[in-house]
């Protein structure tokens, strides 16, 4: 069984440039933890050489754990493995990248709400602002780099590219530092040139897209894009994501003033009723949703599952629903589901035994209660009026926001509904979501 140090290593969650990450185990209580190991590319440590490489990654980490701060994440251990340094910090099973379906491309993306758009985009800059004070610069501000919490709370991550206010740019000439349609022009033209209001510049263009799905264009006014934006938000992109640095705002404090008086003025204004989409669904009525769970690969899910490019239903069911006390039927469907659902997050083996535990007690007078497969949770997903605004029915409670579904994408993940984005995804299965179980009325 692999280990690195004292860590029992579960599986690779990401690589880069400079290192792997790893979901690892912690020796005595077992608890998951992320295990961030330097394994350098080749073209890397060839460019910078292995004490540069060294040097910036134990930087990385110090710079993590001296920075006390709510959205920032906090490592927790560093040590060495065959001479390579790592860290660990907490695990975190969403990020916004996620939460967006973002590719590599620039392509368009899930927009969020507008309120969720705005604390994701508030704490960001409060922990941009924690750093500026301290004399950094993250310079790679991105959605996968912004960690959410179940609540959404932010953790900002991979201070890897962070450097010191005054500090000479040790990387060689030419080399990018940053991330394509995120970075500020004068950070990619010439990094040591660049402070922290190239920061800014990537937080202006992260909240656009979290708001419209899509990158800045001046051409195209972000309230064209969506109608729940007013045109007092249109003067704030042009100043945020400016390509003139002294044309931006000049610190994390006065981008969040601005950002927290469009909120008041959106907040006065919003519409709390969840409405069909403007525009109708596709297609001819929904079929019965599919019942018996599946184990799926990413290619072949789309299909079976029915959704659109960016995993959202592609077929709305006009439902038809009946409150029985702690369940509800929907005659639509012939489903009757759990009302409220586990009371808290739990991972998918969690959920299978929380439903088998339904079953144990006759919940609801019946003992065929099974966690549903995603056909059948996308049957509950309604669409609002606004671009990116999702809400599950009424009769539900919507504060559980991710939802295990029976289908497996592998022995280790599963697929999962998230009800405030209205699309599916797969997970880890020992991340924390909440479940509602389902079965199919007589």
């Amino acid at each position: 069984m692999k280990t690195i140090g004292r860590y029992r290593i579960l599986g690779l969650l990401g690589a880069g440039g400079m290192g792997r990450v790893y979901k690892a185990q912690q020796p005595h209580t077992s608890q998951p933890v992320a295990l961030k190991l330097l394994a350098p590319r080749e073209e890397m440590a060839m460019l910078l050489g292995k004490d540069e490489l060294s040097r910036r990654f134990l930087a990385e980490a110090r710079t993590m754990a001296s920075l006390n701060h709510p959205n920032i994440a906090r490592v927790w251990d560093v040590d060495f493995h065959g001479g390579a340094p790592f860290f660990t910090m907490e695990l975190y099973c969403l990020n916004l990248g996620l939460l967006l379906g973002e590719t590599y491309e620039n392509a368009e993306v899930r927009s969020l709400p507008v309120d969720t758009a705005i604390r994701i985009a508030g704490q960001t800059l409060d922990a941009l602002g924690r750093m500026h004070h301290a004399g950094l610069m993250h310079r790679d501000v991105k959605p996968y780099n912004i960690m959410l919490t179940q609540e959404l709370g932010v953790k900002l991550i991979d201070f890897g590219l962070s450097r010191l206010r005054g500090e000479r740019e040790t990387a060689p000439k030419g080399l990018k530092i940053g991330t394509p349609f995120y970075s500020a022009p004068e950070q990619e033209r010439d990094p040591e040139l660049a402070d922290h209001r190239a920061d800014l510049f990537s937080a202006g263009v992260l909240l656009h897209r979290m708001l419209t799905g899509r990158l800045p264009d001046p051409e195209t006014p972000p309230c064209s894009l969506n109608p729940a934006l007013g045109p007092d938000w249109d003067p704030f992109f042009a100043r945020a994501a400016n390509p003139d640095p002294a044309q931006r705002f000049q610190s994390a404090a006065d981008m969040q003033r601005a950002l927290n008086d469009l909120a008041r003025s959106w907040s006065a204004s919003r519409q709390e009723a969840c409405y069909l989409a403007s525009e109708p669904a596709q297609g001819a009525p929904a079929p019965r949703p599919r019942s018996l769970p599946l184990k799926l690969s990413p290619d072949k899910a789309r299909g079976v599952f029915n959704v659109d490019e960016l995993w959202r239903p592609a077929l709305h069911t006009e439902n038809d629903f009946e409150i029985r006390g702690e369940t509800v039927l929907d005659r639509a469907t012939n489903l009757i589901w759990e009302r409220s659902g586990a009371a808290y997050p739990g991972t998918w083996s969690e959920a299978c035994i929380r439903t088998g535990q339904l079953n144990v007690e006759g919940f609801g007078g019946a003992s065929n209660w099974r966690l549903p497969t995603i056909d059948e949770l996308l049957t509950l997903f309604r669409r609002k009026s606004l671009p990116g605004d999702f809400c599950l029915e009424t009769p539900f409670d919507s504060a559980q926001l991710r939802l295990w579904s029976a289908d497996r994408k592998s022995f280790t993940a599963a697929w999962f509904a998230d009800a405030a984005q209205g699309y599916a995804a797969f997970h880890d299965m020992s991340c924390a979501f909440h479940s509602r179980a389902v079965r199919s009325a007589k």
